[in-house]
């Protein structure tokens, strides 16, 4: 017996509720109704307005993070072991020389054995 599936359209992105103090909820409620605006829209544009106005603060948030996933190992071993770059290099720092994974997998090496090979000692 074969089972038939019939082709289905993607569902559309839902949408999340927004939690709200009652204090925000009542501002948003009035704003909407005397501007003649629905609520969502009127917090669609408000988040609009902000973003554009503090868009300094948001490149400069970007940027940084950036700065963190630079490409090299230090970065993210820094984000798995919660290790500066000092205490790092007092370790003996980071090899960057790409090499085989300790696990032996052709693949490239998961996120623990990078950073166990990563932080061996050197020879």
């Amino acid at each position: 017996m074969k089972v038939r599936r019939e082709a289905t359209a993607p569902k559309p992105p839902r949408q999340a509720p927004l939690k709200l103090g009652p204090a925000t909820d009542t501002l948003i409620s009035q704003g909407a109704h005397f501007l003649g605006s629905t609520k969502k829209d009127l917090v669609a544009e408000a988040v609009r307005v902000h973003l554009d106005q503090r868009r300094e603060d948001l490149r400069t948030g970007m940027v940084e993070a950036l700065n963190v996933l630079d490409g090299s190992l230090t970065p993210d071993v820094m984000l798995m072991t919660g290790l500066t770059a000092e205490e790092i290099e007092a370790f003996g720092g980071i090899n960057e020389l790409p090499a085989p994974p300790p696990c032996g997998s052709p693949a490239p090496p998961c996120a623990v054995c990078a950073t166990t090979w990563a932080l061996r000692p050197r020879q």
